[in-house]
């Protein structure tokens, strides 16, 4: 993310048949991680919204 300038990326990964992680693609706004926010109790939300004042990841 600092090799491209954003602040904000939301990934893609997949696994394959035998087990193993592909990368996919990494969406630099717009994405959707609720659903990640709700199963894991993580403040995702919350930290979005302090980027613009923390000028930095």
């Amino acid at each position: 993310m600092r090799s491209f300038g954003i602040k904000l990326g939301h990934f893609d990964f997949c696994v394959d048949t035998s087990g193993r992680h592909w990368f996919l693609k990494c969406n630099g706004s717009g994405g959707q991680y609720q659903f990640t926010e709700y199963a894991t109790g993580l403040p995702i939300t919350d930290a979005i919204a302090e980027l613009p004042r923390k000028g930095r990841p």
